[in-house]
């Protein structure tokens, strides 16, 4: 019986084990053993192939972008019963009692980078979401994308013409495009066939989180990352800054037995359906990673970011094992939420968007006239070949002609070649066209290949459809909507002829088929998507990590380890002002970490990768997963941030950054120093420490073993400090040799900081002064208040005993207790307005033009220096500062 098999002993995987900027990797522990190394078939391949005891697979690239999996079991195994996806413990969530500040002007106003390559169709909603964070919070969006979208962000942007936010500030330049250098079409099977298409677009997703606005020049600095999944480059920018990443999807990429991997296509299978649903996501994320893992490590994670080296165990499938917050946009009524989803997982419905701006010509509207109907065709063809394209067009071309209906055409990849086109089909390309001809009632029926917008258009306006589909490729919602009777059985193509078609085109205009289109459509208006989603990313900010100490409805951006304050631009500026503390004891604040080095095992707690990992080298050590109810697991978030890249060492201690990236020698003989100098110092502190403090307390026996250890240490500390010492040299020297093999330095990215995490800290810098010459005398004096009170012992000891219980996952209050002799910050007609915190918050606006100040506009550039280049900085190395003592942390 399964309940008799004890769960296997489990162990977490750490990368840096296996590698440390080597090309040697070392065996996994033996509890981890997997087929991860007989995955990998060699670089420039396109196929992922593993032959064990238990399974063979070969999944490969489809011309068309997806992801054929043939999966043939060896024995015979059970289907999964129910999901066995882990429950999540996310960090540092505003209780519930606080979630409703979510409605108001409760978030701090952040700078949000939207991550997406992708077609226009699917930009859309992302803009509509964007615009709904800059007008209900007054957050400031940049849209990193593809430079063919450029033209569509600044027409959106109109939409914010003459908008302020509550305070008064002007909104109409909170939308910002940045070029992230990536070809118009994209796609990861192109990246997996060229990764130096992928390292060009990473490194300026990078660049997308640090740079000013190209336009105004005003300094920008990410809090805050939104992505789709495709863009390669948002968990490891968020680990290398210790921001919150959010990810936005139209498409299922969470792992759970209701549905695959939107890019597979299984072509076989001998498990179960549920089974088969569930491995889908590994295999295409391990096949992901077989093609383009080793760009990432080489040449982005390592230089420019200098992060950990991952392997096949820490690389596939982060989104899933780092429980990162997902956001769907469709409808549950047409795709139910898995019972297997969990906590970090929302969906929002459908966002839809109700502005037409198609304009149509003189030629299309004539084809209009008269009262014959029209059907609409949008397809792919441009992975097609001549036969395909020529089968494909006569089949419709016949079908549509024998019913006697006219068609609008548009068909990607459709050429002269194709052959001649009846009088009564009209070609066309503008996309935007098909929301014109829906708005107007222009056609009768729509045939198209799966695409998910079409069909939320058509469902929009319950508009009869006809999906197109190669065998075994069937795409999620024409299944769904044929489930639902909305519509006829997807058809074929290799069965596509002019009587399917015929019978087809007669079954979605039937009354019934449209009764249960018009429901739906009535389902898909009454969504709130858009607002349902801005709620979702707000939802899940580790907000309790993200407001200021002293203004708490302000951005935390700076961290002071010494009082353990977090403090938001203007605070910080103006107590650097006062002379209270210098940019050099400020460290950059890290609201959240991500452990994306580290994997456990447990199939549960490990996710979807950890799963197929043990699955395929011994489904007994999983066999009881597959029970009607399989054990509980959770997922602690909270916990991760203990032991991921930052940690925060003592009460009086700077923010430990951990080992530098050592790139040559001289970085490794830096680090080597401060490795002796730390061994040194925790011998003599051991020393003293070790007897003293028993006998503070009176054990005077304590205290003699205190001395022995002390003294033990004294020598042993050294010693391992010295070792590793040694080994940080042996690495640099590793480094600088292997250096030509790299480029030359111009090559390389140059981001003009000590550090690839710093880039952020200039700008930060800039903000801070700006904001703080708009604060006058009074309210200089009523920060300056709040910072004193901050600082006395019973508000420090409130501070550190809430930052232990944030990072226990425990519930704490949203504010502490400085709150109460703190300031609330504002910015209104282009002032700077800053209020005590009273119970009834009264505001009192301040004229900074009466204190002898000049006016500035808070939308104007600031006047500080001159916007950065492109490449970052100088031509210098990008590991070396800009000289001592700036722009570093103290350690």
């Amino acid at each position: 019986m399964a309940e008799d098999l004890p769960p296997p002993p489990y162990t977490r995987h750490d990368a840096s084990q296996t590698a440390s900027g080597s090309s040697e990797r070392s065996a996994p522990p033996a509890s981890y053993a997997s087929s991860s190394s007989a995955l990998h078939t060699p670089s420039g391949t396109r196929s992922y192939s593993t032959r064990e005891d238990t399974f063979d697979c070969r999944a490969k690239w489809n011309d068309n972008g997806t992801v054929e999996i043939p999966l043939e079991f060896q024995e015979k195994l059970p289907d999964l019963r129910s999901g066995i996806t882990a429950n999540v413990k996310e960090y540092a969530l505003e209780k519930q009692g606080d979630r409703s500040r979510c409605d108001g002007v409760g978030i701090p106003r952040l700078n949000i980078v939207i991550f997406f390559l992708g077609s226009k169709a699917d930009l859309i909603p992302l803009l509509l979401i964007a615009l709904e964070l800059i007008k209900s919070h007054s957050h400031r969006v940049r849209i990193a994308t593809q430079e063919i979208h450029r033209d569509t962000i600044r027409l959106y942007s109109t939409r914010l013409h003459g908008l302020r936010a509550p305070d008064g500030a002007q909104l109409e330049d909170n939308l910002e495009f940045y070029d992230v250098l990536a070809r118009p079409e994209f796609s990861l099977k192109d990246w997996s066939e060229d990764p130096s298409q992928m390292e060009i677009t990473l490194r300026s997703f990078y660049r997308s989180t640090y740079l000013p606005d190209e336009n105004s020049g005003i300094p920008f600095a990410a809090d805050h990352i939104i992505s789709t999944p495709e863009v390669l480059a948002h968990v490891h920018l968020a680990e290398l800054y210790g921001i919150p990443l959010h990810i936005i999807s139209t498409r299922s990429v969470s792992p759970t037995i209701s549905t695959p991997h939107y890019l597979s296509r299984v072509e076989n299978s001998s498990a179960g359906d549920n089974l088969t649903n569930y491995l889908s996501h590994a295999i295409v994320e391990d096949l992901i990673w077989q093609d383009l893992g080793k760009t990432i490590n080489k040449n982005f994670r390592q230089v420019p970011l200098g992060l950990e080296y991952l392997d096949g165990y820490t690389g596939p499938s982060n989104l899933d094992r780092l429980k990162i917050p997902v956001t769907y946009l469709w409808d549950e009524g047409i795709i139910k939420r898995p019972e297997d989803w969990k906590e970090h997982i929302d969906i929002t419905g459908f966002v839809l968007d109700e502005g037409v701006t198609y304009q149509p010509d003189d030629e299309l509207l004539r084809f209009l006239q008269g009262e014959q109907k029209t059907i609409y065709v949008s397809l792919n063809l441009t992975s097609a070949d001549k036969e395909m394209k020529e089968h494909i067009v006569g089949a419709l071309a016949g079908g549509l002609k024998k019913l006697g209906y006219r068609a609008i055409w548009n068909i990607k990849g459709l050429t002269s070649s194709t052959g001649d086109l009846p009088s009564d089909v009209y070609l066309l390309e503008d996309q935007e066209a098909l929301s014109w001809l829906l708005s107007e009632n222009r056609i009768n029926a729509l045939v198209y290949d799966g695409d998910l917008h079409v069909a939320v258009s058509a469902l929009k306006y319950s508009i009869p459809m006809i999906a197109l589909c190669h065998q075994g490729k069937e795409d999620l919602w024409p299944k769904k909507v044929y489930e639902l009777h909305a519509s006829p059985r997807p058809i074929l193509i290799d069965q596509l002829s002019i009587e399917v078609l015929s019978v087809a085109l007669d079954e979605a205009m039937s009354t019934e088929s449209r009764l249960i289109a018009k429901h739906l459509a009535d389902t898909a208006r009454s969504d709130d998507g858009v607002i349902r989603a801005v709620k979702s990313v707000h939802k899940h900010l580790p907000l309790l990590a993200m407001r200021c100490d002293i203004a708490p409805d302000q951005a935390a951006i700076w961290y002071h380890p010494k009082s353990r304050l977090l403090l938001s631009a203007v605070v910080a500026g103006t107590l650097l002002n006062e002379g209270k503390m210098t940019f050099e004891e400020l460290s950059l604040n890290r609201p959240k970490e991500y452990a994306v080095a580290q994997a456990d095992s447990d199939p549960m707690i490990g996710g979807v990768h950890a799963f197929y990992t043990a699955l395929s080298k011994s489904p007994q050590s999983v066999k009881y997963l597959f029970d009607l109810n399989p054990p509980s697991r959770i997922v602690d978030i909270p916990a991760q941030q203990n032991t991921a890249h930052v940690m925060r060492r003592s009460a009086t201690a700077q923010v430990q950054m951990g080992p530098a990236p050592i790139t040559d020698f001289k970085s490794g003989m830096k680090e080597a120093r401060r490795e002796m100098s730390e061994g040194v110092k925790d011998g003599v502190k051991g020393f003293v420490n070790g007897p003293l403090e028993p006998l503070k307390r009176g054990n005077v026996v304590g205290g003699v073993f205190g001395l022995v250890g002390g003294t033990i240490g004294l020598v042993t500390n050294p010693l391992a400090g010295a070792i590793r010492s040694l080994d940080a040299g042996t690495r640099g020297l590793s480094s600088e040799i292997n250096a030509t093999h790299r480029g030359p330095p111009e090559a390389r990215i140059s981001v003009g900081a000590s550090s690839p995490a710093d880039v952020l800290r200039k700008p930060r810098e800039n903000t801070s002064i700006y904001q703080a010459q708009m604060v006058s005398e009074e309210s200089k004096r009523w920060i300056l208040e709040a910072y004193k009170k901050a600082k006395t012992p019973e508000n420090y000891k409130d501070r550190k005993a809430r930052e232990n219980v944030r990072l226990k996952g425990e519930d704490v209050p949203s504010y502490s207790k400085v709150v109460d002799g703190g300031v609330v910050i504002q910015f209104k007609k282009h002032q700077l307005e800053i209020t005590q915190h009273e119970s009834e918050r009264k505001k009192t606006e301040v004229d900074v033009v009466g204190e002898g100040m000049r006016t500035v506009r808070m939308d104007d550039p600031p006047l500080l220096e001159a916007r950065d280049s492109e490449s970052g900085g100088s031509n210098s190395k990008w590991w070396k500062g800009k000289g001592k003592g700036k722009g570093k942390e103290k350690s």
